[in-house]
Order: structure tokens, then C-alpha cells, then sequence
């Protein structure tokens, strides 16, 4: 994967982190608006330590609806451990490419929201 992304120019990244579900599993979807085609390979981060990488390229029917590239642009990463509060409140997620930094979804309930400060 790496050596064929490696001909590819990162584009503009868009796409958020949506919610952590049971402190295992970092929920989201990104897309790289000038290679939409392409699914893209994120690292998941807390406490300035790479947990591990995610492809977003799972379907999902409402990013397709939005105009999100085919919607095959969600990812579901399981953290190996179990992520701790302060393991979230640094949690990040970012683009291997590049480090471009996916945000916070605004739509986070609160309980996941202070969870989720993301270091951008």
C-alpha cells in the first residue's frame, strides 16, 4: 500500500472523528477531496505515540448521500489496549501521508466531547 500511495500527491483533507465507542474503538471517516477514489491510511495517536493505522474505506450510505467521494471513506480503528481518559484527552488522528490532522464531529454527544480534545 505504501509503495503505491507513494506516486499519489495528498490532497485536501477532510473528514472528523465521530465518537469512541466502549474506550476500544475511534470511529470516523476521512476523504482526500483531490484523490476521492482512493481510500486514505490514517494513524491513530494518543499521548504522542502512534497506537496504530486505519484505512478509511469502509461504505457508509450517508457520506455517500453528502457527496463524499463512492462513502467509502469511514474507518473504525480498535485501539490494542483500552484507551484510558488521559490516553483521550490526547487522543489524535491524523494522515500518514502528511500528518494532516482530522477534527472533531461538532455532533460528538458531550460525554464523548470532552473525551475527545484533539491535538491538531
Amino acid at each position: 500500500m505504501a509503495r503505491a500511495a507513494a506516486a499519489v500527491t495528498p490532497g485536501r483533507l477532510e473528514g472528523y472523528v465521530e465518537r469512541v465507542e466502549n474506550a476500544w474503538q475511534v470511529i470516523g471517516w476521512a476523504l482526500d477531496l483531490e484523490n476521492p477514489a482512493l481510500p486514505v491510511l490514517l494513524e491513530v495517536c494518543a499521548e504522542g505515540q502512534v497506537l496504530g493505522s486505519v484505512l478509511a474505506c469502509e461504505h457508509r450510505l450517508d457520506l455517500e448521500q453528502a457527496g463524499k467521494g463512492s462513502g467509502r471513506c469511514e474507518f473504525r480503528f480498535t485501539a490494542p489496549a483500552r484507551l484510558t481518559a488521559e490516553m483521550l484527552a490526547r487522543l489524535s488522528v491524523r494522515r500518514a501521508a502528511d500528518g494532516a490532522a482530522l477534527a472533531r464531529a461538532e455532533a460528538i454527544p458531550e460525554t464523548h466531547a470532552r473525551r475527545l480534545r484533539l491535538v491538531v
